[in-house]
């Protein structure tokens, strides 16, 4: 293989696993360290296809909200839970959807990732960042 199609794949590899991206896994142990509101926008998986914002609040009591819009169906997604904390992640495990979420660092930015599945076996990505609004209530 020629060096310059050997360096795009290694570098189209890192772009997708997300592996070079600079992002620093941060182990979470204590709510607190996420209390707060986070912006992002849902993608769909595999193929990466945006669906629409989301903005999800967790509260100091381990409970979250979110609230995102689905442009593709044309609806509003909401949801509310309790969180769980293992092995330094952050679970979500609802009737309709389970997702899990790891806090990274970028830089000086905090970046929650969320990786879920809904009912159907559907797999969606949302890259969540600090909100400068106020949480949902």
């Amino acid at each position: 293989m020629n060096p310059t199609l050997s360096s795009l794949s290694i570098a189209l590899l890192c772009i997708l696993s997300f592996g070079c991206a600079g992002k620093q896994m941060v182990p979470v142990s204590d709510v607190h360290t996420v209390v707060g509101r986070w912006d992002g926008v849902v993608e769909k998986r595999p193929l990466l296809a945006r669906r629409g914002p989301v903005s999800l609040t967790i509260r100091e009591d381990s409970i979250y909200i979110y609230v995102g819009v689905d442009f593709w169906d044309d609806r509003l997604i909401s949801g509310t839970g309790q969180l769980a904390i293992r092995d330094g992640r952050l679970y979500m495990e609802e009737d309709e959807r389970h997702a899990v979420l790891t806090l990274h660092k970028r830089g000086d930015e905090e970046v929650l990732i969320v990786e879920a599945t809904n009912a159907a076996g559907k797999k969606f990505h949302v890259d969540l960042s600090r909100s400068l609004s106020p949480p949902l209530p």
